[in-house]
């Protein structure tokens, strides 16, 4: 509905200044304080920034969603009722209709203001955090120069910056635990294993309802709106968490769901850097797995007694379909981080999947959110690989909405927006 669009724009415009603004601050205040201090002899300027990019995105997004649910909700509620009476003749239950389909559009359209807010917020706080760590990068790229120029006994390093943005704070700098201390020897590992961590943090999880009345409000990316509706609830059975960029570890290190880290290449047997490896994704393999899920489907389904809920429930526990995931995403891993480009394989596989997606009922719950976990599974880590095969799946997408032969309706088309979104698969 117009007036759903309409309030839902109105409400985020009404608060995403001032909690962007917040949570950007205390989240760029904090990442900064820490990095400076942990980075004190660290001389990589790449590895200080993108631990900086970790940590800055969790803590800004997370603090945003909780911070605007509460006052989005009785926002957009409050102007729907404005806007409702306008248009809704006067009668005995007018009142009580008003409320009530107001209270419920809120209800079911919350979870999408929520999250393009946080997304305003992270975009917001890498450029802040990029701004103000700049000068302690622009002294590690310069010392990496210097040593380069003059090959030999590594320079021991210290960023001055921390000793001038932290003055006060630096004399209580030897009462603290010996882990919390600079390290003379750069990051240590339980520090670089501490900032990786924030990449396989969960995003704050939000209960998604259907979304019924709005598309994408007006003055916001409408790639963002993949953030509300039944459909789109974005589930990984590999990982266990919800939305949020391909699950990494720690450098040699797996999460459950079997990725290991582009962190910081890893040697591999032959103790060469993870870049010289060649990819090993396999079509004929991937499209065996695929088959292997199906039957998975299948025989959970037939447990769930065609409950959907339930059905889903038991998916996230199915060790098979968590075999299977995490096979996929093992495969993946073995693409050179120097790739620029996805192997046609993985390539071919990704469109087998999302034209499974696209031949969906929407009714068919469980299939759709494995296709996407699939999905998820395939896109790379980081990187430009990452980058191409976003835009790849953005392609097919665009592609299925101009081809008259998919007959790819409005709602359908709305559902795979979402939830590819969600899982950070639109460019």
């Amino acid at each position: 509905l117009p007036a759903v669009s309409l309030a839902v724009d109105q409400a985020i415009r009404e608060i995403i200044q001032p909690v962007v603004e917040r949570s950007v601050t205390i989240a760029c205040k904090t990442t900064k304080d820490l990095i400076l201090k942990d980075f004190a002899h660290e001389p990589d300027s790449k590895l200080m920034s993108e631990a900086s990019r970790l940590m800055v995105t969790k803590l800004a997004g997370n603090l945003a969603l909780v911070t605007c649910k509460e006052p989005l909700r009785t926002s957009i509620d409050s102007h729907l009722q404005k806007l409702l009476t306008v248009v809704i003749v006067d009668g005995p239950n007018s009142s009580a209709v008003i409320k009530d389909a107001s209270d419920n559009a809120a209800k079911e359209n919350l979870d999408l203001g929520c999250m393009l807010i946080e997304k305003a917020a992270t975009e917001k706080a890498i450029r802040d955090i990029s701004e103000q760590l700049r000068a302690a990068l622009t002294i590690r790229e310069r010392h990496a120069a210097s040593s380069s120029a003059t090959p030999g006994k590594p320079k021991p390093f210290f960023d001055p910056t921390y000793q001038q943005a932290n003055a006060a704070a630096m004399q209580y700098a030897p009462n603290l635990p010996p882990a919390l201390r600079p390290s003379a020897g750069g990051l240590t590992p339980m520090q670089r294993k501490l900032y990786e961590a924030f990449n396989r943090l969960p995003t704050h999880r939000l209960r998604m309802a259907p979304n019924r009345g709005a598309s994408a409000p007006s003055g916001v990316d409408a790639r963002s709106q993949g953030n509300a509706g039944s459909e789109s609830q974005s589930w990984d059975s590999a990982t266990g968490t919800e939305s949020g960029p391909a699950p990494t570890a720690s450098v040699g290190e797996s999460t459950n769901g079997g990725a290991s880290a582009t962190f910081a290449p890893s040697p591999n047997a032959e103790g060469q850097p993870s870049t010289a490896r060649q990819a090993n994704v396999d079509f004929k393999k991937l499209t065996g797995l695929l088959q292997q899920l199906r039957t998975a489907e299948d025989h959970i389904i037939a447990t769930a007694k065609g409950d959907m809920e339930r059905a889903l429930k038991l998916a996230e526990a199915n060790p098979d379909v968590r075999s299977i995931l995490q096979i996929i995403r093992s495969m993946v891993e073995t693409i050179p981080a120097s790739a620029t480009a996805p192997p046609a394989p993985l390539l071919q596989f990704a469109q087998v999947v999302f034209n499974e997606l696209v031949r969906l009922r929407l009714e068919s719950t469980l299939h759709f959110q494995l296709r996407l976990a699939v999905l998820r599974q395939l896109r790379p880590s980081t990187g430009p690989v990452a980058t191409a095969f976003v835009k790849e799946i953005t392609n097919f997408l665009i592609a299925a909405a101009q081809d008259p032969k998919a007959t790819l309706q409005p709602r359908k088309h709305h559902a795979l927006t979402v939830g590819l979104a969600r899982t950070q698969l639109l460019a």
